[in-house]
């Protein structure tokens, strides 16, 4: 997606872009940066990246890219909708070895760079919004998947989308096999439509559920 070079240490990054928002004549591309992305960074890191670009043109107008937090320093965004300051996007955090992850959700504006970040309980293990959306009530729909107990669980959280984050409800996918959110939308009743994967007796099937919000 988008290149840079430190100022003191030259090299490319590993860009993957993973889903894109179009608003009116700005696309936002969402996805990850692997890079070197310090000075005196020693390794490697995956980080978040919006790059904001003219739908028309091409021209890139910014690459945002996710702050390191203390011990969360990796992240990456894989789904993203439109929000009325910028660009709501999904996705994880987690540490450099790897080894704990947290579902973390933030919004993106062109101008002011990162100015919510929400996320969830830090987790032994893979965890990740797959998608996102935002439905009439202000609340953040991210779908997404926990490991537990060594599997994967879908699950789909909604917060408000706000500095407080209220947590509105939780609800996870049944079945005893692995299972996976890949994908969310809503109607303009707020009925929520998540999609993705469970598995019953050693074979994946796909799912698409209606909650009403």
């Amino acid at each position: 997606m988008y290149d840079y070079y430190p100022a003191k240490e030259p090299h490319s990054f590993v860009d993957l872009a993973n889903d894109v928002v179009l608003d009116g004549d700005l696309a936002y591309i969402v996805g990850m940066t692997t890079g070197k992305h310090n000075a005196m960074d020693i390794y490697a890191t995956t980080r978040g990246m919006v790059v904001a670009m003219n739908r028309h043109s091409g021209e890139v107008l910014a690459p945002l890219i996710a702050p390191a937090e203390a011990l969360f320093k990796q992240s990456a965004f894989f789904g993203a909708t439109r929000h009325v300051s910028g660009v709501l996007v999904t996705g994880y955090g987690s540490d450099l070895s790897d080894s704990m992850y947290r579902i973390e959700t933030s919004l993106y504006s062109l101008s002011d760079g990162r100015t919510l970040h929400l996320s969830e309980l830090p987790n032994d293990g893979l965890a990740y919004g797959s998608d996102v959306a935002l439905d009439s009530q202000g609340r953040a729909l991210v779908v997404g998947s926990v490991t537990q107990n060594g599997k994967r669980q879908a699950v789909l959280i909604a917060r408000m989308a706000n500095a407080e984050g209220t947590q509105m409800f939780t609800h996870w996918f049944a079945g005893g096999g692995p299972s996976e959110g890949l994908g969310i939308a809503r109607d303009a009743y707020d009925r929520i439509f998540p999609v993705g994967y469970f598995t019953t007796n050693g074979e994946e099937l796909a799912r698409i559920k209606l909650i009403h919000g």
